[in-house]
């Protein structure tokens, strides 16, 4: 089984339905497809006890992790009372999370437009793929 997990914020306005939708097509870019795409929630999308708890999950389970990232987005309550933190530290801890259990997998990190729920993606990784 392959499994993708992103970390986002607990914002209700959010619809994971789509957001898990952009990420397949993500996914596609890079002529990966995934059997679960797992979205788990932390205030300001801070890396949260959840992703890794998430990752031992489906590792227990033999699933191959082919994507992990973080995705903000605008208007975040969590933004304006200081609480969020910059996107590239969480992308960062998810790197040596993954790098702790051994595994190989591209971090992704992108923004969540909230009114549309539009995911605009801006790791380095999926510049490239998106100008192919």
């Amino acid at each position: 089984m392959n499994v993708a997990i992103l970390q986002l914020c607990v914002d209700p306005r959010l619809n994971h339905e789509l957001i898990r939708i952009q990420v397949g097509q993500q996914l596609a870019r890079r002529y990966l497809r995934a059997d679960r795409v797992v979205l788990v929630n932390e205030i300001g999308g801070n890396l949260s006890a959840s992703f890794a708890s998430a990752l031992d999950l489906f590792r227990r389970q033999d699933a191959q992790i082919i994507l992990c990232g973080v995705l903000h987005h605008d208007d975040c309550l969590a933004e304006t009372h200081g609480l969020q933190r910059p996107i590239e530290e969480t992308a960062a801890r998810i790197q040596n999370l993954l790098k702790e259990r051994h595994i190989e997998c591209p971090v992704e990190t992108g923004r969540i437009y909230t009114e549309t729920n539009y995911v605009r993606w801006t790791s380095a990784a999926s510049s490239e793929t998106s100008s192919r």
